[in-house]
């Protein structure tokens, strides 16, 4: 038992950046780009507090935890982005615990922050998106952006990974029939000649990024983060104040269709989600808004009052 004891201890002073790399071809090789990057930023991060080139597995400690929370705060990190890289880090350690590499410690992520807020920005109204989409703009690179934006929106708020991914032979039918990436949820939408011509628009001019690959996944990342600067731009130009980018999109589609009275079951299968609770969480923080808007009138409406 003690000589066990031991080996774990001396195990434990494995390198974490090549603890994170084994891990991270890992899941290259499972498809999951996405965890294999999210793993990589996360430790950087964390050495990066530490103020290392390279740390321990030993590292991973309760008291080093509730620092680099600490620290991301003071860095201007949201919420969501501290979650996600405590939650990385706690990916790896659970990692390690199984490969018996550390001893399991109940207590390091006890009291950090490791939950999901769902918190959006101020929702893009039906109006905004009809500026956004329909505002006449003369450069030829923001006319490539409303018009990948107009494909993301007809397609129910299609996510941009699921776009990146159309092909003109997908376009059957008037349909198109896809698995969205994330949830593996088949989805089939029929659709009308002038978004048939917006598919058929994107196949000519983007090639489907390799999303199961490093390389393509990168070029998906490159294609992600230049589609939201041109969102930003094209918001600018048009009008719209909204922060916009494609989850924005996607968030509005889904709020202006509830509003439209379509059921939530069918918003639900229209976005792709896995279950109904998933859909009434994702519109639960525009009901909010809307009933903040409603008591900020009615306390505007009786102060007028007041005063005559």
């Amino acid at each position: 038992m003690e000589k066990c004891k031991n080996d774990i201890d001396k195990a434990g002073n494995i390198s974490l950046s090549v603890f994170q790399i084994q891990l991270s071809e890992k899941f290259v090789k499972l498809g999951k780009m996405s965890t294999s990057h999210l793993l990589k930023a996360s430790v950087k991060s964390f050495l990066k507090y530490l103020g290392k080139n390279d740390a321990k597995l030993n590292d991973i400690t309760a008291e080093n935890m509730m620092a680099y929370e600490q620290w991301l705060r003071g860095e201007g990190r949201m919420n969501n982005t501290i979650s996600t890289y405590i939650r990385m880090i706690r990916l790896m350690y659970n990692r390690a615990v199984e490969q018996k590499l550390i001893r399991r410690k109940d207590d390091v992520f006890k009291n950090v922050f490791t939950k999901v807020e769902i918190n959006h920005a101020r929702a893009i109204d039906v109006c905004e998106i009809h500026q956004l989409l329909f505002t006449p703009v003369t450069s030829k690179y923001l006319r490539n952006i409303q018009a990948i934006a107009k494909l993301q929106y007809f397609l129910c708020g299609m996510p941009l990974v699921d776009v990146s991914q159309l092909e003109r032979q997908r376009l059957a039918e008037c349909a198109i029939d896809y698995y969205r990436r994330k949830t593996g949820v088949h989805i089939k939408i029929g659709i009308e000649p002038a978004v048939a011509d917006l598919v058929s628009w994107w196949g000519r001019h983007y090639k489907a990024p390799n999303l199961n690959t490093p390389e393509g996944w990168q070029d998906y990342q490159y294609l992600l983060h230049s589609y939201n600067m041109g969102l930003k731009k094209l918001a600018q130009k048009t009008g719209v104040s909204a922060n916009v980018s494609s989850y924005s999109l996607r968030h509005g589609w889904a709020q202006i269709s509830k509003r439209a009275g379509i059921p939530m079951e069918m918003i639900s299968e229209m976005l792709g989600h896995s279950s109904l609770e998933t859909t009434k969480i994702y519109l639960k923080s525009f009901d909010e808004n809307e009933l903040q808007k409603a008591n900020r009138r009615n306390i505007e409406f009786l102060c007028r009052r007041k005063k005559k």
